[in-house]
C-alpha cells in the first residue's frame, strides 16, 4: 500500500515539476532572467535560463501542499 503511495507523490512531484520547469524556462527567456556567456569564465555558447531552481521550489511546495490537503480531506471524511 505504501509502495504506491509513494509511487504516486513521485508521479505527480516529477510531472508538475517538468510542468514548471517549461513554464519558467520560458518565462525566463522572454523576460532576460538569463546568464549570458562572457567567453572567459563560462564555458556555456548560448544564454542560460536562471528560473530552475524557482520551477523546482513551486513544484515541491505545491505537491506537499495539494497532498497534505487531500490526506487531511480524506483523513476527516473518513473518521467523522
Amino acid at each position: 500500500m505504501w509502495t504506491l503511495v509513494f509511487v504516486y507523490i513521485f508521479l505527480f512531484s516529477f510531472i508538475l515539476t517538468a510542468t514548471f520547469l517549461l513554464i519558467f524556462r520560458k518565462l525566463a527567456l522572454e523576460k532576460g532572467i538569463v546568464d549570458l556567456p562572457d567567453g572567459e569564465r563560462k564555458r556555456h555558447k548560448h544564454p542560460v535560463p536562471l528560473l530552475g531552481g524557482a520551477a523546482i521550489f513551486c513544484g515541491f511546495v505545491l505537491t506537499i501542499g495539494l497532498n497534505l490537503g487531500l490526506v487531511l480531506c480524506l483523513r476527516s471524511a473518513v473518521f467523522w
